[in-house]
Formats: C-alpha cells, sequence, structure tokens
C-alpha cells in the first residue's frame, strides 16, 4: 500500500513539472542553443585576442570547455587588465553556476546573441576610430610645432609622465603606444561588457513577464512558478554584481571624469579640420556610450517591476497567499546592477548621474572664466587633452 502510494505520488510531481516545463517553456535543447555563454562569448573573446583576458575555450559553443589560461604574459598588464585575470580565473565556475540557473528558466530568444554581438562591435570598432582620430590630431599639432623629429615632439609632449623621467627612444615609444592601445580598449571593453550583461539579465525577465501576463489572463491560474522563477532571475542579477560589480564602478566613473572633462574642452576656441573631427566625434561616441551603459543596465530594474502592477490587478477570487508572497517579493527585493554595492543602475540614478554632470559643468565653466583673464585684460586659450593620452 505504502508502495503504491509512494509511486501515485511521485508521478503526480512529475506531472506537476511537466506542467511547470510548459508553463514557462522550459525546452533543454533551446537552451543548450541560447544562453549566457553563447549570449557573451564574442565579448569574451575580444579581450582574449588583444591579449587582456586569460581564458581559453571561447570559440567553442560548449561552455564546458572554458579554462583559465595561466599565462605570464597577463601579469603584466595594467590595472584594468589584474581584475580581467581575475575574471578570467572565475569565468568557468561563473558560467557553470549561471548555467545551472538557466535550466530552470525558459530558454532565451537567440536576438539576445546578435544583440550582444551587435554592441561589442560597435563600441570595439568606435574605439579604434575614435583612437585613430586622436593620433592624428596630435601628430598634426606636433607636426606643426616641431620640423624636426616629428614623433619625438608627439610623444614628450603627450606622455610627458613617462618621457620627463625617462629618455625617449624609437622602441620605447613602440612600447608606449602599445600600452596606449590596451589602455582604449579596456576602457571601453568595461562598459561593453556592462551593456552586454544588462541585455541578458533583462531579456531574461522580459521572458517572465510575457509568460505571465498570458497566464494573467486566464480564469484560474497559480503563481507558485512565476515566483520560483523570480528568485532565480534575482540570484543571476546577484551572481553577475559579484563578478563584473569593480568593472561597473570603473565604467561609470570614467563616463563620468571624461563627460565632464571633454565638455570643459568644449570651451578651446581651436578651429581646425582635425581638432574639430577628433572633438565632435569623440564627444559623441562617450555621450552615446554613457547612455547605453546607463539605460541598458536601468531596464533591468524597470523590468524588475513590471510584475507588481499586473499583480495588483488580480481579482479577490482569485487572490491567495502566493499572490501576497509574490508581491511582497517584488516589493521589497530591489534588483538592479550595482558597482560593488556603492550604487545601484536605476532610472532615478541615470537622473542624479546627469544633475552630477551638470553640477561640475557649471563649476567648470567659472573656474575657466576666471582662469582665462589675466591682470592686463587679456584671454588666454585652453589646450585639448585626448581621451586616448
Amino acid at each position: 500500500m505504502f508502495e503504491r502510494l509512494r509511486r501515485k505520488s511521485t508521478q503526480i510531481v512529475m506531472a506537476k513539472n511537466v506542467v511547470l516545463e510548459k508553463k514557462l517553456q522550459i525546452l533543454s535543447e533551446e537552451r543548450e542553443v541560447q544562453g549566457f555563454h553563447r549570449a557573451l562569448r564574442l565579448t569574451m573573446l575580444a579581450p582574449r585576442l588583444l591579449g587582456m583576458l586569460p581564458l581559453s575555450g571561447l570559440t567553442c559553443p560548449d561552455s564546458s570547455q572554458l579554462r583559465y589560461a595561466n599565462c605570464l604574459f597577463y601579469a603584466s598588464g595594467c590595472f584594468s587588465t589584474i581584475f580581467m585575470i581575475r575574471i578570467g580565473q572565475r569565468w568557468p565556475d561563473t558560467v557553470q553556476v549561471i548555467e545551472a540557473v538557466e535550466r530552470r528558466l525558459p530558454p532565451l530568444p537567440s536576438q539576445v546573441t546578435r544583440q550582444c554581438n551587435g554592441i561589442m562591435i560597435f563600441v570595439l570598432t568606435a574605439a579604434l576610430v575614435e583612437h585613430v582620430l586622436c593620433d592624428v590630431y596630435l601628430y598634426k599639432e606636433a607636426s606643426a610645432c616641431h620640423d624636426g623629429d616629428v614623433w619625438r615632439k608627439y610623444f614628450t609632449d603627450n606622455i610627458p609622465w613617462i618621457y620627463n623621467y625617462i629618455p625617449y627612444s624609437p622602441w620605447k615609444a613602440v612600447v608606449t603606444e602599445m600600452f596606449n592601445i590596451h589602455s582604449t580598449f579596456m576602457w571601453s571593453f568595461n562598459d561593453a561588457l556592462v551593456m552586454v550583461c544588462s541585455i541578458y539579465l533583462t531579456h531574461h525577465f522580459l521572458n517572465h513577464n510575457r509568460l505571465l501576463e498570458n497566464v494573467m489572463g486566464q480564469e484560474t491560474f497559480h503563481l507558485k512558478e512565476f515566483r520560483i522563477q523570480y528568485k532565480n532571475m534575482m540570484n543571476l542579477v546577484n551572481i553577475i554584481n559579484k563578478e563584473i560589480g569593480v568593472v561597473i564602478v570603473i565604467s561609470f566613473f570614467c563616463n563620468l571624469y571624461w563627460i565632464c572633462m571633454q565638455l570643459f574642452n568644449s570651451l578651446n576656441n581651436k578651429s581646425s579640420l582635425e581638432h574639430n573631427m577628433y572633438f565632435a566625434f569623440s564627444f559623441t561616441f562617450l555621450f552615446v556610450k554613457a547612455l547605453l551603459v546607463s539605460f541598458l543596465g536601468a531596464r533591468i530594474h524597470s523590468n524588475s517591476l513590471v510584475p507588481l502592477s499586473m499583480l495588483f490587478e488580480v481579482s479577490s477570487s482569485n487572490y491567495d497567499i502566493e499572490v501576497q508572497r509574490f508581491i511582497d517579493q517584488v516589493k521589497h527585493s530591489h534588483v538592479a546592477i550595482s558597482g560593488l554595492d556603492f550604487f545601484h543602475v536605476t532610472r532615478q540614478m541615470i537622473l542624479t548621474l546627469v544633475a552630477t554632470i551638470v553640477t561640475y559643468e557649471l563649476v567648470l565653466l567659472q573656474l575657466n572664466i576666471d582662469s582665462i583673464i589675466t591682470a592686463d585684460g587679456n584671454a588666454t586659450t585652453t589646450t585639448v587633452k585626448p581621451l586616448s593620452v
């Protein structure tokens, strides 16, 4: 008798699991095609090819081939590269943990991978163009001021924090330029990584909200499965926050600093073609990149609150303890990407960031007006400091 009851109980549990998978559209074969590893594979491959991320197995569609590539070359990088090494060490385990959570979530649409790859290609290509325009502008400035060794003038004037202490030589200039390119790449890659992680997480909440809306249109429904799914998505956000929290801080700090600096440099009265081309493209790219990082990140928090509006419309006949628990979970859980818990990326945070930029620009503008007025009432000019140097 007890054996029959046990078998019947097992059959009921299996039947409930089948119903749950149908409701949440959890299809294992589709999940193997679309997921966290596939969405971010090309993004993580870019720093790997440039010697920034010590990680192998990124060319394989299966995350089981991910390995940390321990090599002495990567230990000689800059500050950002140190964090890339740390991320590279933990990335295989992180992907495995995320994929374990993904197995309990609906599969992502194929457009997620395309969007992530498109964002990565756009950001890094624009960063390359910006760096080339910067070099052209600086070379033009050096050639206009010096008729002899233009390259010596180019490096000694634009990188004085190195060549004021060591003598110039061609091989040192090559090494310096390599580090300069790496720094430019790392700055843009930090933004690209935050963007693609935001896109990945946002689509999980979009899937959840779409399925929840379909169920809410029925006469009777049960929300326990969706509450569990929401909890799993919260776990994904926490895992990614833990791994890239430092990158988020660096990304927002650099964007805030350089936007203020470029707005201040806009007061420069130079009007050469090279200067105008560089400044227009550089500021536009910087502004668009900062907007993408902020708004894509804020979409996670916005979409995490969408279930509340649907839950508040539940009729009294369908209202039960699971509905109340789901409401409490959404209301009291602050779901958003975070910079080491110093700040959370939300729409309110974007307004605060804009207000900060405006405040600093007003201060810089006032300081600039005070500094350009000399004792005899004449005005002096300011000098543009390009972002890539």
